[in-house]
């Protein structure tokens, strides 16, 4: 399971969230506009991960670790 506080820099707006989710969703609950820089903040993760990583990668590695383990994503 790979969670990460994903912040919107411009407003300073964050959560956390479980992936895989569509990006989309999350720069809806972030309210993060075309042009915002986001940061993730903080995460869970079986292991390390910097402030910049690429979200598409994050899902697919979620997506992968999920299938090892027969994890379901729950609603946070």
């Amino acid at each position: 399971m790979i969670e990460l506080y994903i912040e919107n820099l411009h407003t300073n707006k964050g959560r956390w969230f479980e992936l895989p989710i569509d990006w989309e969703e999350v720069k809806d609950k972030i309210e993060l506009d075309d042009g915002q820089e986001h940061l993730i903040t903080d995460y869970m993760a079986p292991f390390t991960l910097s402030h910049y990583e690429n979200f598409n990668e994050m899902n697919e590695v979620a997506e992968q670790l999920d299938e090892h383990t027969g994890h379901q994503q729950s609603t946070i």
